[in-house]
């Protein structure tokens, strides 16, 4: 174990030595400030703010639900992943998770930019449609999030570095994001060149 310790980083040694719960990277990581111990925490949905559903779209849609408290912390508390599945079945099951999970709640639907053209839309009856076409004539009524790159990288890492009320993380993930946590943990990574 002494030679394992000298050899490994810290998330190795999270991984082999301790078991604990991890991703090894492979590449530099986009997020290199998150810190599992320190950024995950089992957080729930707080009845009265509104539910920011942040999409990704493709045949493995996600949607993130977050929740930015009174204090500027910015909460994901629950994640839907799919694979192989079309955003309009996929939408039907966000809906479902909506209902069950918070009731009442009012929703702020921010996606993928890439939603909005046809080239990556899947074909609806005979008529191509966007992802948003999709989610739109269903009652979601989905924006485009922020296109600039810079903008929107540094908007998570600022809220990685950030501390607020009394010294908590800006951002905290709910352990059973589990998608969402590995890829703060590397797999959102730079290709190597």
């Amino acid at each position: 174990y002494e030679h394992m310790l000298t050899a490994m980083d810290e998330s190795e040694i999270d991984v082999y030595v301790h078991g604990k719960y991890g991703f090894l990277k492979d590449g530099r990581p986009v997020y290199p400030g998150y810190n599992d111990a320190i950024h995950c925490k089992d957080i729930e949905y707080q009845p009265g703010l509104p539910v920011y559903r942040g999409w990704d779209f493709g045949l493995t849609p996600a949607v993130a639900f977050s929740q930015i408290l009174p204090n500027g912390q910015w909460n994901t508390f629950r994640e839907l992943v799919a694979d192989n599945v079309f955003i309009d079945e996929f939408s039907d099951q966000v809906v479902i998770e909506s209902a069950q999970h918070m009731p009442g709640a009012t929703f702020i639907d921010i996606g993928d930019p890439a939603g909005k053209q046809r080239h990556a839309a899947i074909k609806v009856d005979t008529d191509e449609k966007s992802c948003f076409d999709i989610l739109h004539a269903k009652g979601i009524m989905i924006e485009p999030g922020i296109q600039d790159l810079v903008t929107r990288l540094e908007s998570v890492r600022k809220a990685l570095r950030t501390m607020v009320g009394g010294g908590k993380p800006q951002l905290i993930i709910h352990s059973r994001c589990k998608t969402l946590r590995k890829g703060y943990q590397g797999q959102y990574k730079y290709k190597s060149i």
